[in-house]
Parts: structure tokens; C-alpha cells; sequence
């Protein structure tokens, strides 16, 4: 399956499904996949070595992540941390709040895989960009600066309590 890019500002592109694209089109996808496979072989050359920049000020190197399987891909991208578990993603993809368990085993086996190294934990961020609809929060005009993540946290105590 390859997708037809409808916009590009250098910074994001879009795209749609395009099941049989012509070969102007799988050209320059082609070329794209070389171009980003020779920025990634590029890169390889940085594995291991320090995040230190140039007048020797250390820069911590940590990852987002969105489930405790992203443990793996960020220590071998050689990052010193969790800067974001993304924790509302445990409720996506299911019909219920994930229980206590599932929340304390993701965690833990994220902290466990670290070693030590830090990691930060975000709690539900729901609905403005996710969305899980037993959660049944009303529609507000601006999701971002309304009940959301910690707001619910606190008004659910239920969620971290089973």
C-alpha cells in the first residue's frame, strides 16, 4: 500500500491511500525511503558515543514512549531515559479503563527495563487528541485547556484504584 502526499511545508506531509500509484509516484517515494534510510545510516555513527555539545554541556537524551514494548527501540536508540510513558494510551483500543494491574505491570516493567534511569509517567491525557468513549466526558469547545489528564485524575481517583 503506498499513499499520495497531498501537502508538504518541509515540516509535515499528508497523505492518502493510493493502492496503485503510478510510477511518478513510487519514484518519489522511492526516493524518499533511500533518502531517510542514508539519514538513518548517517546517524549510526553517533550510537554510543556521548551527548555532549560542542562547549561540553551535557544533554540528557531520553524518549517518548507509548507502551512498555518502546523500552526496547528507545535503549537501543541509546536513550538515558523516559521523559514520557505516555500512559493514556493503555485506555485506547479498549471497551473498559484498564485496571490497576495492567497500569502497575506497565510501569513497572518499564522502570524494571531502564535500570534505574528515569522514567516519567504521564497519566491520562484523554480526549483532546484521544479519544475512548467510556471515559464519557462531555464535548468542550477546547479540549486541550479542559477536563483532561490530571483533572481527571483527580475527580476518578477510581482509575488508579480498583
Amino acid at each position: 500500500m503506498y499513499y499520495k502526499e497531498l501537502a508538504n511545508d518541509g515540516y509535515v506531509v499528508s497523505y492518502e491511500k493510493n493502492s496503485n500509484p503510478d510510477t511518478q509516484t513510487l519514484g518519489k517515494f522511492e526516493t524518499k525511503q533511500k533518502q531517510f534510510l542514508g539519514e538513518r545510516q548517517e546517524q549510526e555513527q553517533y550510537r554510543g558515543k556521548p551527548t555532549i555539545s560542542k562547549s561540553g554541556q551535557k544533554i540528557n537524551l531520553y524518549a517518548n514512549i507509548g507502551s512498555v514494548t518502546a523500552v526496547e527501540a528507545a535503549l537501543s536508540a541509546d536513550a538515558e531515559g523516559i521523559c514520557l510513558f505516555r500512559g493514556e494510551l493503555l485506555c485506547l483500543g479498549r471497551d473498559d479503563y484498564p485496571g490497576e494491574d495492567i497500569q502497575y505491570e506497565s510501569y513497572r516493567k518499564a522502570a524494571e527495563f531502564m535500570g534505574g534511569r528515569q522514567v516519567i509517567i504521564r497519566t491520562m491525557d484523554i480526549e483532546a487528541d484521544k479519544q475512548a468513549e467510556y471515559f464519557d466526558l462531555p464535548k468542550e469547545e477546547n479540549p486541550a485547556l479542559g477536563k483532561r489528564a490530571i483533572r481527571i485524575c483527580l475527580t476518578r481517583t477510581s482509575l488508579f484504584k480498583t
